[in-house]
């Protein structure tokens, strides 16, 4: 703090005379129509954004959507428009602040007065409050400094707002819609239910899920244009709840051997499996297992109950569709055996398959005398028996999937014949999953009512001002020469560093002339050193020769170098920094989240990139424009000294650098054409935000392809079978995988579907190639040496053979496997044969996640081998084909269809509701896909490979995998030498 002693001798202050008045209403309001229309234009542009984000809000951008025009549906254009928008308003705002800033700066200059170089400060705090002499500026006036940030934070609105459009992969779009389900009256039916019921659920035992549900044409519920949909239905059907009671239970009779029997064995059998009905009258069974893999043993019981299911049944364009269930609200008391319901029936028929025993002989072999087990028993690697789950949720998760199996319309409950017709359509909503822009109006609205609302206090200041004051405007060459040509600035010596302290003050004098007087001065001369005319001071001369050559290199970096080369660094990192960015983002998928225990994932949060990004590029522009208008003033003093101008034309150039739309752009290129160009060059910089944040887009289907290693088969001809590890299994049970394959109709899906690679984790979709030898069957249709008259009716036992399959015996002349399969179709009095030989094929397929297409197979060669001594891997699964299909059988005895093994669901045949067979319009065809499907399935590691030196089927191997993101972030430029090329242009 300055004592009064040293603040220097004082000039009287003039103050401003009392005869300024206010101006006229029509001369004010004329005064302040660049402002307010400053304010208006900036509002009006916020309201133009808003309301173009909001005409994208929930419009389609996928290939096939025809709601917007192609323009808008590339996000770089929208990014273009939305940014330029924003740019424009933020302009507009800016410019009014300014305006602002001129009316208190003059203001501040006549409340008080200022050093010489406080004023240096505020004129440079007036075209950016980050210029060096910023804390110079704020210490002079805080409040213009105030403003003049406030203007650069205007800056924000381009940098949050373009942020407030994102794109969204998972939005629902949602339309009314009729859709099928479980008629209401379906549960008071008491109809006999016969083979066609029980057919449905040995289907779904064996194949472990619930039958597809009935499908339209997609179009006509989910929409045109749309292909995929989702909606809610609920129905009654059983459910079943478990309840372990091992603790309760006495197992004695259970564990004792057992001897002949009812086995029609004489080796001592073990129990694995006991269900009976529960003796309480309820519709439910008690089940003894014994897991002897694990020495598990368990008593469980299960009661059926009535329940009203909620689900969701997701439909897609040529794939089965899928059920999820979100809701099971059962009956507080179960179902009881004398209920006449259909859900009582119809469960306690699933509780049917499951009863009775399964026993296991001293050689590992199955047996069971009733009980359909499905996927619940296993096989191990080893060969050995064990519950592949725990048996509450087995038979839990069975009695839900023949629940929900209703939808398919395949389960005759008395309402109707046929599927189209056996379900009751109610309305509902359907949802679809689009790729849509999604608008966060709060954001936007938010930024600019912020902007706004600070604008509009900023300018009710300077409108005040500019009535009592009149309109001022920015510091040109002429008015310093009007303020600065009078004896109280003549008398301040500039040959010395003091003169920046001499403080000096606006004054008006009556002619409202304004002029710089000094209100303090230490450097004023004498009186009497003034007398006579004024004299230029003499330039103190200076032996450069005498400079050290060091110290003369120095002298010659100015200040302006330092700023240049600061400019130029602060551009180049801010581009440096957004092309890591955009690089780290490139080809990752986008977050939603913004939670920091994601770790680096909320940096790919649509909203932060664009933020970041926008930032980045704004600051890279920010040092780019001040690098070009330093430039601008160092060639402008430099013309300057090379030749003379005008007042009028240095006016022009100092104007036009302010306001590029001012009205002196001809008198300025008059005066210097250098000048003006770089002045518009600087005005360009904001182009750079606009084009920038384009380097990065969000790309719905981005592919990448990689090398990862994924599961392969093996050479499963040179895998040699263990001979000790039994595989024969009696009775319906699906412990053999092929059973599986056969009751669902496809394979079972892979594993380690998208391998392990680089983006492996991240990617949501991924494919690969693979070519592989493994077993099949090669089938030929209609061979004459079947009997077709002896197949359709055998007299000696009053059948009709609807199925049946033959393992041909073998020769010492030919060891080749062959099977043969005939079939009848009443309701079309259709024959079919078909002979299939087993043989070796080459598989090319592409597989993803969940499915395998395959491309190409061929026959490689035919098997050969000897049934009764099988060697190989091949030979013994090609054979287990054979058997599970010879096992099958169906028949007509009397007027009862006889299926008791032959689950429909699997492509070859199906039971109508009415009771009859239906089969396979391509007999050789749908056998050959049969064994297709069990080869895939090998690709599952669920195929246990018999044998215990080699219990795993599959191997490490090397391809290339594509990778695909529904919402990944890609790069413009996508190879390195792009990128770097890419940079370069730009810089």
């Amino acid at each position: 703090m300055e004592s009064d002693s040293s603040r220097g001798n004082y000039a009287p202050v003039i103050h401003p005379q009392s005869k300024s008045k206010w101006l006229s209403a029509g001369q004010s309001i004329v005064k302040l129509v660049p402002v307010i229309a400053f304010v208006l234009v900036g509002t009006s542009l916020a309201l133009i954004q808003h309301l173009f984000y909001l005409h994208l809000n929930e419009k389609r951008i996928d290939s096939s959507a025809t709601e917007l025009p192609s323009f808008l549906m590339s996000q770089n254009n929208v990014n273009f428009v939305g940014t330029a928008i924003a740019h424009g308003a933020r302009i507009m705002f800016g410019m009014a602040i300014g305006s602002a800033f001129t009316q208190v700066f003059w203001e501040t200059l006549r409340s008080k007065s200022y050093t010489i170089a406080q004023i240096d400060a505020l004129v440079s705090c007036g075209q950016s409050p980050f210029h060096f002499s910023a804390f110079r500026a704020a210490r002079a006036s805080l409040a213009l400094y105030a403003i003049s940030v406030t203007a650069s934070a205007t800056a924000l609105v381009v940098v949050l707002t373009p942020g407030s459009l994102t794109i969204s992969t998972d939005f629902k779009r949602e339309r009314p819609c009729s859709v099928p389900t479980v008629p209401l009256g379906s549960n008071n039916s008491n109809e006999t239910y016969s083979e066609t019921t029980k057919s449905a659920l040995i289907s779904i035992l064996s194949s472990d899920t619930y039958l597809h549900p009935f499908q339209n044409e997609l179009s006509s519920t989910c929409g045109d244009g749309f292909t995929s949909c989702s909606y809610n239905v609920s129905f009654v059907g059983p459910a079943s709840d478990c309840v372990d009671v091992t603790d309760q239970t006495n197992f004695t009779t259970f564990l004792a051997p057992i001897v002949g029997g009812e086995f029609l064995l004489t080796a001592n059998l073990t129990n694995i499996w006991n269900a009976s009905w529960i003796d309480d009258g309820s519709a439910g069974i008690t089940i003894l297992s014994w897991d002897m893999a694990r020495n598990l043993l368990q008593a469980t019981d299960c009661r059926s109950y009535n329940a009203t299911y909620g689900v969701t049944i997701n439909l897609a364009d040529n794939v089965p569709g899928t059920i999820e269930v979100w809701n099971v609200d059962r009956d507080f008391l179960p179902l009881q055996l004398t209920d006449l319901s259909f859900t009582s029936d119809y469960a306690q028929l699933g509780f049917l398959l499951l009863s009775g025993s399964c026993v296991v002989t001293p050689n590992d072999t199955v047996f069971c005398n009733g009980p359909s087990l499905g996927s619940l028993l296993a096989t191990t690697p080893s060969g050995n028996f064990t519950f592949s789950d725990s048996v509450s949720h087995i038979i839990t998760s069975f009695i839900q999937n023949t629940s929900i199996s209703l939808l398919s319309g395949n389960v005759y409950y008395g309402f109707s014949n046929t599927t189209a017709t056996n379900l009751q359509y109610v309305d509902s909503i359907c949802s679809s999953t689009v790729n849509v822009f999604v608008y966060s109006p709060t954001r936007l609205l938010s930024v600019y009512g912020v902007t706004l609302g600070v604008t509009i206090i900023l300018i009710i200041r300077g409108c005040h001002l500019i009535l009592r004051n009149g309109l001022e405007r920015i510091l040109l060459l002429s008015d310093l020469l009007k303020l600065a040509l009078n004896s109280e600035m003549l008398r301040i010596d500039l040959q010395t560093k003091a003169y920046r302290r001499s403080k000096i003050q606006v004054s008006r004098t009556e002619g409202a002339q304004q002029n710089f007087i000094v209100v303090r001065s230490e450097t004023v001369s004498d009186d009497s050193k003034l007398e006579g005319p004024l004299k230029s001071p003499e330039p103190q001369s200076k032996d450069l020769n005498a400079i050290p050559p060091a110290r003369k290199k120095l002298a010659l970096i100015t200040t302006t170098h330092w700023k240049m080369a600061l400019f130029i660094f602060g551009m180049a990192c801010s581009m440096v920094l957004n092309h890591l960015y955009n690089s780290f983002l490139d080809m990752k998928g986008t977050n939603s989240t913004l939670r920091l225990s994601d770790r680096s994932g909320w940096l790919a949060n649509q909203t932060i990139v664009s933020g970041i990004n926008t930032a980045l590029a704004y600051s890279g522009q920010t040092f780019l424009a001040l690098a070009i208008a330093t430039s601008c003033n160092q060639i402008l003093w430099h013309s300057l000294r090379r030749r003379r101008h005008s007042i009028f034309g240095i006016d022009s150039i100092m104007n036009l650098q302010a306001n590029i739309f001012s009205s002196s752009i001809l008198s300025a290129l008059r005066a210097s054409v250098s000048v003006p160009l770089l002045i518009f060059l600087a005005a360009s910089a904001p182009f750079v935000l606009i084009f920038a944040p384009g380097s990065i887009k969000i790309n719905p289907d981005f592919k990448v392809d990689q090398n990862c290693t994924v599961l392969a088969p093996r050479n499963l001809s040179t895998l040699v079978t263990d001979p000790t590890i039994n595989r024969e299994i009696e009775g319906v049970t699906a412990t053999n995988p092929l059973e599986n394959v056969l009751a669902s109709g496809t394979y079972f899906q892979p594993i380690n579907g998208c391998g392990s690679g680089p983006s492996a984790s991240s990617a949501s979709q991924c494919t690969y190639d693979l070519q592989f030898m493994g077993p099949g069957l090669d089938c030929e249709e209609g061979l004459t040496s079947n009997n077709y008259s002896s197949f359709v009716f055998n007299p000696e036992n009053q059948m009709t053979f609807l199925y049946m399959a033959n393992i041909a015996a073998q020769n010492a002349d030919d060891l080749s496997m062959q099977l043969s399969v005939q079939t009848w179709d009443t309701t079309r009095s259709l024959y079919q044969a078909a002979s299939c030989t087993g043989v070796i094929r080459s598989y090319s397929v592409t597989i993803s996640k969940a499915t395998i297409n395959v491309t190409n197979t061929s026959v490689a060669s035919i098997i050969y081998a000897n049934m009764s001594q099988l060697g190989t891997f091949t030979e013994t699964y090609v054979h287990d084909m054979m058997t599970t299909l010879s096992l099958s059988q169906s028949f007509i005895y009397g007027n009862v269809t006889i299926v008791p093994t032959l689950p429909f669901t699997g492509g070859i045949g199906t039971l109508q509701l009415d009771g009859n067979v239906t089969w396979s319009d391509n007999l050789a065809r749908t056998l050959e896909d049969f064994s297709q499907n069990a080869t895939l399935s090998i690709l599952s590691g669920r195929v246990w490979s018999y044998s215990s030196d080699v219990p795993d089927l599959l191997e490490n191997v090397t391809t290339k995998c594509t990778y695909t993101d529904p919402l990944c972030y890609l790069g413009v430029f996508r190879h390195p030498q792009e990128r770097r090329r890419g940079v370069d242009e730009l810089l």
